[in-house]
């Protein structure tokens, strides 16, 4: 597994070396630093020491090539001129990666996030001491060899029990924070300090396009976005695979590669058997003359992941998403797989993370909860230790900056990031940047996404959206006066216009369902079994948080089958973090 760590006042231990890793560690004064790597875009990574500074950048840079050839140099020597020009040299770096640079002359640290933060860092610091790494368990690991108590953070804590990720710079373990994206660390005298470099905003808006020069630009950008993902796997002769679903943003990718003209691509489906996930793929790679492998997510198996999971993303998400994502890709040989392609965020073409089309409404804690049941438990914790939820200018950028930037993007890329790279055109600067900048009423319900298909990708548009909708249909309803998305409605009113209608709503107790994960409970005793002997064995995890310890009783008794999956990976995440430290990760 991947991972970098890098402390001034600690012994670290070179990580074992795995096939197809690199292991590596150096150390200058009382400085430590160590590199775990899979070996592949080596020419994009960096872990280099002069004279004068350490430099380290994992990941892929997209403008690498670019960059060699103004500085007639090779990477590491390039990204040390660019600092001695500019501090925030890491402004310029275009692609999915993290990083930072050490001057030695200075003993300063730049530790950086790329604008979108997919690829995590998480550091602790306390009386002039600090680690910075990839992996919290590391640093716990550190903390507690060298008699430094870990606890869990009450508020990350309930983060993970209602929204199911975490708010902002929260992590599940108290005084870890994680740097965030468009954000950076500073070591200043020894102390860390956080600042931002950049932040998307849709408050600028391009209203003088009109609504033909909004789609001609969006595909224009869209496709260099594309071509950036196909150009890098390219140069290091990766295969071409692409995740496709019954969504739009997925089957958007796949048709815009085509129309690129990328051959030999293969797609990766997963779900249960007969759902839209699986029936509209496979007609799409048919059409597209793509190679196409379905897994099928029969009986829940993918659950017995749990703790797996929760090693690659610390518990800063659910559980379930990821290992659905894994239980497929275990399963093939990645030996020449590079940047995989997957859909993430293309709910900004939508303005799907807009309840109403009002670009001014307010982002609240209760949006995008994946359970409500202790929201007033949240409320009262945030309160309680005086921590300021920053609701950004307004509900779109609040769940940018949570719930895609601090969930979606610790799915499937983070996923995947094990020994592959994963990356989504719909989250590249240029483009995020310009759909933010298109005014709400032409994004909100699918409006201009739908426009867009119909005219660059005519094909798409014949399968429904998620099985459901018909493409050029609108979600939206009247209500209080407004034109309001139904998906977004709470739940109750929604249950309650439904039965006006003599409609019923679809619930998660049957198969047929993204995540179906009630029914796979009370279908499979094997899964039953599973999950209700983790949760009486594993619940003593919080013994030490009574309160925590109840609520989660509560909610997994009282729970659906996703909540149930919310305590698990809470107690998981507490066992895997607060372990008792004695491996080979940090010595005394």
């Amino acid at each position: 597994m991947r991972e970098f760590t890098f402390t001034n006042a600690f012994e670290l231990e070179r990580k074992e070396t795995e096939k197809g890793f690199i292991s590596e560690k150096k150390v200058w004064r009382q400085f430590q630093m160590t590199r775990k790597t899979a070996r592949k875009f080596e020419g994009d990574k960096v872990f280099y020491e002069n004279n004068a500074y350490i430099v380290l950048v994992e990941g892929v840079i997209f403008n690498s090539t670019t960059i060699k050839k103004q500085h007639r140099t090779d990477l590491a020597e390039a990204l040390i001129a660019m600092y001695q020009t500019s501090p925030t040299f890491f402004a310029a770096l275009d692609g999915s990666f993290s990083g930072y640079l050490f001057d030695k002359a200075q003993e300063k640290i730049y530790v950086f996030a790329n604008k979108v933060g997919d690829h995590p860092i998480f550091y602790w610091q306390q009386d002039g001491r600090y680690i910075v790494s990839t992996s919290i368990r590391t640093i716990t690991k550190i903390l507690q060899v060298n008699g430094i108590t870990c606890t869990l953070n009450t508020i990350g804590s309930y983060c993970l029990l209602t929204h199911g990720w975490m708010l902002q710079d929260l992590t599940l373990i108290e005084n870890i924070q994680r740097i965030g994206a468009g954000y950076y660390l500073v070591s200043d005298e020894n102390i860390l300090k956080r600042y931002q470099y950049h932040e998307f905003v849709n408050t600028i808006v391009c209203d003088e396009e009109s609504e033909a020069e909004m789609i001609e630009k969006l595909d224009t950008l869209f496709k260099q976005a594309l071509k950036k993902i196909i150009d890098k796997n390219d140069e290091y002769g990766y295969q071409h695979v692409a995740q496709l679903s019954a969504g739009l943003d997925s089957r958007t990718v796949n048709y815009g590669l085509a129309a690129l003209g990328v051959k030999d691509m293969m797609n990766v489906s997963y779900s249960e058997s007969g759902y839209y996930d699986q029936i509209i793929p496979m007609k799409i790679a048919e059409e597209l003359q793509h190679n196409w492998l379905f897994k099928s997510l029969d009986n829940g198996l993918s659950l017995f992941l749990l703790e797996e999971m929760v090693q690659r993303n610390s518990g800063l998400v659910l559980h379930y998403g990821p290992a659905q994502v894994w239980d497929m890709f275990s399963n093939l040989d990645r030996k020449n797989m590079g940047l995989i392609y997957n859909g993430v965020a293309g709910d900004v073409v939508a303005g799907d993370y807009c309840t109403e089309n009002n670009p001014l409404k307010q982002g609240q804690l209760t949006d995008e909860a994946n359970s409500k049941k202790l929201l007033h438990r949240l409320e009262k914790v945030i309160e309680e230790n005086k921590y300021t939820v920053d609701y950004r200018a307004n509900q779109e950028m609040f769940l940018y900056y949570n719930s895609c930037f601090t969930g979606s993007l610790f799915g499937t890329p983070l996923t995947l990031q094990y020994d592959c790279e994963s990356y989504s055109p719909f989250y590249d600067e240029d483009f995020f940047a310009y759909c933010l900048s298109i005014p709400l009423q032409y994004r909100w319900d699918f409006n201009l996404y739908d426009k867009w298909l119909f005219q660059k990708y005519p094909e798409a548009t014949k399968y429904l959206h998620n099985g459901r909708r018909k493409l050029g249909e609108r979600n939206n309803i009247k209500f209080l006066g407004k034109q309001t998305n139904f998906q977004k409605l709470p739940r109750q009113i929604k249950e309650k216009i439904l039965r006006k209608l003599n409609l019923k709503k679809r619930k998660i107790n049957t198969k047929h369902h993204m995540n179906p994960i009630d029914y796979w409970y009370y279908t499979n005793e094997n899964v039953t079994h599973f999950m209700d002997h983790y949760f009486a064995s594993e619940i003593k995890q919080l013994d030490a948080y009574p309160e925590i310890q109840a609520d989660c009783q509560y909610l997994y008794h009282d729970g659906n089958g996703i909540e149930k999956t919310q305590v698990l990976t809470l107690l998981a995440a507490t066992k895997h973090l607060l372990g008792d430290g004695n491996d080979e990760t940090a010595t005394s």
